[in-house]
């Protein structure tokens, strides 16, 4: 098995359909992303991942997934039936990522999170990273919406009802500037960082009918929240979402939701993804819609001396 990085044109001799191992979605980062292919002994592409590199105090790298992305993309094709040699294949797969994240980035901080597929991660482990679990919350949507819908908490039930008779509307939104205006309101009261050039890529460069689709909740034409989602063939992911906080209705956010549900189940889609949270509230927001929790793992590392500092700093991670 080997690891080398490839160029974005090698992607179309791999059969992966998700949205995130799409040239559309991958072009967003503007040549930051290193795309990294893995080879089967016959030199055969099987597989790819990518690593996105930023600056943490001017003067240390940090390897992650890029923003916006759940995970490091992780696909490859396991062509073994024995379910022991199928194992075996998974166990060289990732030991050939952890030996090529030792060779190249042994002084980096590294903080990679994988698909949740990939549930062998022995080699990171035996190697000194860190392991950490991370969830998020799936919907099936192959239930009716009476199924979805009674399946959620019923705070969250009744807040979409009182939206309604409050006559609160929601409609399908195309204005993508909405969106960033909303969302950036919303991250900047909770004091989260936004990388507004990628933001804007995944807005105006990468959203369109085939990949992604916006609602927006409104009531006497004020708008009071939105939500932005993107899919694929099996996945529609909940990327964005905010809400007006000068016009505020506690449904308006969980109302919006449940038509982005309903809006995928209609595409054929099969499972809605909440793309997680580690923060509580947002958690709790999520869990209240009644998916499946689905955890998914995430290494850490970094130099022993800088790693001794993120103890302190960033305790969950390290």
């Amino acid at each position: 098995m080997q690891i080398r990085p490839i160029s974005l044109a090698d992607l179309d001799s791999l059969s992966t359909t998700s949205v995130f191992n799409s040239n559309e979605w991958i072009n967003i980062y503007e040549n930051n992303l290193e795309l990294v292919g893995i080879h089967n002994a016959n030199e055969e592409l099987i597989g790819c991942f990518y690593l996105y590199k930023r600056k943490r105090a001017k003067i240390l790298t940090q390897i992650s997934p890029p923003p916006y992305t759940p995970h490091c993309g992780l696909f490859y094709q396991n062509f073994a039936n024995n379910p022991a040699k199928k194992h075996g294949e998974n166990k060289k797969i990732t030991k050939a990522i952890c030996d090529y994240l030792m060779e190249n980035y042994n002084s980096a901080i590294i903080t990679l999170a994988f698909p949740p597929y990939l549930q062998d991660i022995h080699s990171f482990y035996w190697n000194d990273y860190r392991v950490i679990p991370n969830y998020t919350y799936q919907l099936k949507l192959e239930n009716t919406i009476e199924k979805i819908s009674g399946g959620m908490d019923p705070k969250t039930r009744n807040l979409i009802k009182k939206a309604i008779k409050d006559g609160l509307s929601v409609e399908q939104n195309k204005d993508m500037g909405l969106v960033k205006s909303i969302v950036m309101q919303t991250m900047d009261r909770k004091g989260v960082g936004v990388d507004q050039r990628i933001l804007d890529n995944i807005l105006s460069k990468f959203a369109n009918e085939s990949n992604s689709f916006s609602f927006v909740v409104k009531q006497n034409e004020e708008v009071l929240a939105v939500t932005f989602c993107i899919y694929d063939t099996d996945k529609c992911y909940y990327l964005l979402g905010g809400y007006n906080k000068g016009k505020s209705h506690a449904g308006a956010g969980p109302l919006g939701v449940l038509e982005s549900i309903k809006f995928a189940k209609e595409k054929g889609i099969s499972i809605f993804d909440f793309e997680g949270s580690m923060i509580p509230n947002v958690e709790s927001y999520f869990r209240s819609f009644g998916g499946e929790i689905i955890p998914y793992s995430t290494i850490n590392k970094a130099p022993y001396l800088i790693e001794s500092i993120l103890k302190y700093k960033m305790k969950q991670q390290f």
